[in-house]
């Protein structure tokens, strides 16, 4: 009997010896995945196209610290619209080559999972392109350098990203030794979300109250307002605002409705409350991408904990 009892307790743990490594495989492939999924999703832009595609000598092959672009815009588009990105290139070093220059250039793309309808323009126009540069601006390298593009949001929900090569060229005149940097600005693209704001206003007066507005704030901030030309004694109207909640931040909004606001309409005031207040809860919105993330994650994490179980049972059956 001891030696049946040995037998199977050998087996038992020659089996936990077999599925620990298969365990601890998998959860070291979901963790591989969970890393390496944001770094695909987040991928830099490649070197200038005219280094690299086109041979070009005007710049250098690799790109220099002393060069700092800056990207100001919103992280935040409604899916099929459009801002303008204000893009800023110093140079931070100490070489008087630079330190002189007066020439700068850009070159701008999109990267992101489906990108059809999606596109970069000049500030002011809406001939949507895949790649923008300088030279659509300028026919070449500008004294400027702050340059303004307009960015498209794709149609789809999704993590978008605004890949931006900017370069210093030397002050020499020569056609070699620009220097040049990169950044990326991530844009989450996320469906219109659209609020309703329904109000009820009532005349309690004896004579008809008009032409008189009926406004809505959202945290303090005037979103709209309406007209409305006549409501009779003792009547009543209803009004429909529409808050487009697309880019607020998840999370509780106060609204406050302010009726008369001018005090115009004695008779809509008398023994009535004409400032209401609500409180709007917004939903947050994860894109296709940030979900994906977080499946990959919970697997990684439940093959860990089967991994970690497994352990401690061959451990224990070992003691016993």
């Amino acid at each position: 009997m001891k030696r049946v009892n040995s037998v199977k307790v050998n087996g038992k743990v020659n089996g936990l010896k077999i599925l620990l490594p298969i365990f601890a495989f998998f959860a070291l492939l979901m963790l591989l995945i969970v890393c390496a999924t944001p770094a695909f999703a987040n991928k830099q832009a490649p070197p200038d196209k005219n280094v690299e595609d086109n041979n070009c000598n005007c710049h250098t092959t690799d790109r220099s610290s002393d060069v700092t672009v800056e990207i100001i815009g919103p992280g935040k588009l409604v899916a099929g619209n459009n801002a303008t990105y204000t893009v800023n290139i110093y140079y931070t070093g100490d070489k008087e080559i630079y330190k002189n220059n007066t020439k700068y250039g850009f070159s701008a793309e999109l990267d992101g999972r489906d990108l059809r309808e999606a596109g970069l323009s000049k500030t002011g126009e809406d001939n949507k392109q895949k790649y923008l540069t300088h030279d659509d601006y300028f026919g070449g390298v500008s004294p400027n350098r702050t340059f303004q593009l307009e960015v498209w949001a794709a149609d789809k929900p999704q993590t978008m990203k605004l890949n931006v090569v900017g370069f210093v060229a030397n002050s020499d005149d020569k056609d070699t030794g620009d220097i040049w940097n990169r950044k990326t600005k991530v844009i989450e693209v996320v469906p219109k979300n659209t609020i309703y704001i329904n109000v009820t206003v009532r005349n309690s007066g004896e004579v008809p109250a008009q032409n008189f507005t009926v406004s809505l704030y959202i945290d303090d901030k005037f979103i709209t307002s309406e007209t409305i030309n006549e409501i009779p004694p003792k009547g009543k109207y209803n009004v429909t605002f529409e808050w487009d909640a697309s880019e607020a931040t998840p999370g509780e909004h106060k609204a406050k409705i302010e009726i008369d606001e001018g005090n115009t309409v004695p008779e809509l005031r008398e023994g009535s409350e004409n400032t209401i207040y609500k409180t709007i809860y917004v939903k947050g919105y994860d894109t296709p991408d940030k979900r994906t993330e977080k499946v990959y994650m919970f697997l990684a994490i439940l093959c860990g904990m089967i991994a970690g179980t497994v352990a401690i049972v061959q451990v224990k059956n070992r003691l016993s």
